[in-house]
Formats: C-alpha cells, sequence, structure tokens
C-alpha cells in the first residue's frame, strides 16, 4: 500500500508530494517565473497552463493548505476544511480604510507575539496604544 506522498496524477511519473514541493518553489521564486524573453517559450506556456490549471490548484489546495484561487476546486472539496475557507472568503469585507490601518495593524501583531511568547501578556501600554491608534 502507497501513502499519500506517493500518489501520482494520472500520467504523471512524479509522486505528488514532489510535484507540489516543485511547483511551490517555482511559484514562490521570482527567478523562476517565465518571461517573454525565455529561450524556452512552449516549456513556460506550459508551465504557466499547468500552475493555473484546476488540477494543479486542487493539489495545492489538498496538499499545500492553500487556499484555492478557482471556484472549481471548493466544488469538489472533500474536507470541511475547504467548505469553511470558502464560506470565510466569502463572507469577508474590505480592509479598514482607515488611515492608521498600517500602524494598528502593527500594534496588533506586537500584542499578539507578546501573547504567544513567554510574556504572555499584553502590556498596559500595548493595550493604551491600540485603543489610541484609531483616535488619531
Amino acid at each position: 500500500m502507497t501513502d499519500s506522498t506517493d500518489r501520482r496524477p494520472p500520467g504523471c511519473r512524479v509522486p505528488l508530494i514532489v510535484l507540489f514541493t516543485l511547483v511551490t518553489l517555482v511559484v514562490t521564486s521570482v527567478s523562476a517565473r517565465p518571461t517573454a524573453h525565455t529561450s524556452k517559450p512552449k516549456a513556460a506556456q506550459a508551465l504557466v497552463q499547468f500552475l493555473t490549471s484546476a488540477h494543479s490548484r486542487q493539489i495545492l489546495a489538498e496538499i499545500g493548505g492553500f487556499a484555492p484561487t478557482r471556484d472549481s476546486v471548493y466544488d469538489r472539496a472533500r474536507g470541511e476544511y475547504l467548505v469553511q475557507v470558502r464560506r470565510a472568503l466569502q463572507d469577508a469585507g474590505p480592509r479598514p480604510t482607515n488611515r492608521n490601518y498600517t500602524e494598528f495593524g502593527r500594534a496588533f501583531r506586537n500584542a499578539v507575539k507578546s501573547v504567544v511568547t513567554a510574556q504572555d501578556v499584553i502590556s498596559g501600554d500595548t493595550a493604551r496604544e491600540l485603543a489610541e491608534i484609531p483616535r488619531k
């Protein structure tokens, strides 16, 4: 019996985990992105078509935990995780337009960091700063 890391797409000789790793490296690497000046335009086109295909999006969602960019992936979701992601995206609203949004975000991240580290507490100064930023 093979485990999930050895599963392969139909007709593919590469295990999904290897394929996923390669796709992740390509997607996150600026130097690996195809350009108009590539010496291999057909290969670049095939790569872009694969990376944007429903099958690729399904692999990235199921194995990598990435939020799918295609509705068809959510439609074929096999678990509660993607149902919850879809619901969260449907219920999401735009970011606040407060001119101090960035400053508040920084202060909020620092507050969360202090709670999840050894400090395990939000200081009074941080709480005051968070309360004051939106009033500026």
